[in-house]
C-alpha cells in the first residue's frame, strides 16, 4: 500500500485504535482531557457558554509548544510560526 510505504520512507510508526474509544490512544485521550480542562475553567458552571469559546481553546492549544516535539502543532501542519492574535486584529482595524 501507498500509504505503508510513505510511512516507512519517513519513519512514521503508525498504530491502529478501536474507533470510539479514545481510552486505547494514549494522545487523543491527553488531547480530549486537556481540551474538556480548559473549556471547563472558561465557561465555570454556566455550560451552555462552553461553545463559544471552542474556538479560543482550539487555538491555545494549536499554538502551544509541545514538549514532544518542540514546535506548536500550527508550525508542524503549516511550516510556519503562528501570527499573534493581536497582530490579526490590528490588521483588521488598518483596512
Amino acid at each position: 500500500m501507498v500509504n505503508d510505504e510513505l510511512c516507512k520512507a519517513y519513519g512514521i510508526q503508525r498504530s491502529v485504535t478501536a474507533a470510539y474509544h479514545p481510552q486505547t490512544n494514549r494522545l487523543a485521550a491527553k488531547t480530549n482531557r486537556t481540551l474538556k480542562t480548559r473549556l471547563a475553567k472558561l465557561c465555570n458552571t454556566k455550560m451552555s457558554d462552553c461553545p463559544g469559546y471552542l474556538e479560543e481553546v482550539a487555538y491555545s492549544m494549536r499554538t502551544q509548544t509541545q514538549k514532544s516535539t518542540g514546535f506548536t502543532p500550527y508550525h508542524l501542519m503549516f511550516g510556519r510560526r503562528h501570527r499573534p492574535i493581536d497582530q490579526d486584529d490590528m490588521e483588521l482595524e488598518v483596512e
